[in-house]
């Protein structure tokens, strides 16, 4: 009897903290709002640090654009930090457009409302907290 306490006493942590980790995935949805033109895909990209951010995406959805409101959500995400941007790829080729300047040639929009139409977005203004909540965010073009 004594050996089944035990075991039960030394499992019982290890249970709870699997339990925890199952209850605590999170979602993060992302709401696209004022496209102004049908043409091409949306790239909506999900990074988690600043060394890869632009560069190594977590996570990506490529959805097709459209007028009104678009939504994209990511499930069962960890704890941590994260950024988000959206591209308008209007010509379908699967990356953000410049011209010989260097200027952006399609929309581009980041999580914290970050305003893309002149620069890329940086790391520091686009992270946020994902934390024990599902979380959601409005980008507007």
């Amino acid at each position: 009897m004594k050996r089944i306490i035990t075991f039960t006493l030394i499992l019982a942590p290890f249970l709870c903290a699997l339990n925890a980790q199952e209850t605590h995935a999170r979602n993060l949805t992302i709401s696209i709002e004022n496209l102004k033109s049908e043409k091409g895909n949306l790239l909506i990209a999900l990074y988690t640090d600043e060394t890869g951010f632009l560069k190594d995406i977590y996570q990506v959805k490529t959805l097709a654009a459209s007028k009104g409101e678009i939504e994209a959500t990511f499930e069962n995400l960890p704890q941590g930090v994260y950024a988000v941007t959206v591209i308008h790829d209007k010509n379908g080729n699967g990356k953000l457009d410049t011209n010989f300047l260097g200027l952006l040639k399609e929309p581009i929009g980041a999580s914290n409302e970050i305003d893309g139409r002149f620069k890329e977005p940086d790391w520091h203004d686009a992270k946020f907290l994902l934390t024990g909540n599902d979380r959601d965010f409005k980008i507007k073009f």
